[in-house]
């Protein structure tokens, strides 16, 4: 599974897991996940 924002490579130690609008989106820190989240336009 790689990180939706930058396509690194996830694992068991780096994975960030974030739920948008009911559905989990996985990332490798919290910052790939704000940036997603922005340029989705979800809140």
């Amino acid at each position: 599974m790689n990180c939706e924002e930058c396509g690194m490579e996830l694992t068991e130690e780096n994975t960030y897991r974030r739920v948008m609008q009911g559905a989990e989106h996985y990332f490798c820190c919290s910052d790939c996940a704000d940036s997603y989240q922005k340029g989705k336009g979800a809140n």
